[in-house]
């Protein structure tokens, strides 16, 4: 069985259950919302329909690489607040007791 370790400063089962987090919140959260937690609720229709297109046809992750800084923080944290505890369990990566 392979041992998980840290890379480079990165604990690998962290890095997993943030993976599975992301997963989880692409599939089974409404675009709307994922919209809303990275730009807020006050995109211009024209930009809203762009980003959505986007989200729909490359994915969360592409829609990632384009954002500042700040933005990845808020979809992070959307992502972590809704599918973080589910997604410790579901990695094995329960916090010691």
């Amino acid at each position: 069985m392979e041992v998980l370790t840290n890379i480079s400063g990165f604990s690998i089962k962290d890095a997993m259950t943030v993976v599975h987090a992301l997963m989880l919140y692409e599939y089974n959260v409404h675009k709307d919302i994922i919209l809303e937690a990275i730009y807020g609720d006050h995109l211009a229709e024209g930009y809203y329909r762009e980003k959505l297109e986007l989200l729909n046809t490359k994915g969360i992750l592409y829609i990632y690489g384009r954002l500042d800084n700040p933005s990845r923080r808020r979809l992070v944290k959307a992502v972590l607040l809704k599918y973080g505890d589910e997604s410790r369990r579901a990695t094995g990566n329960l916090p010691k007791e």
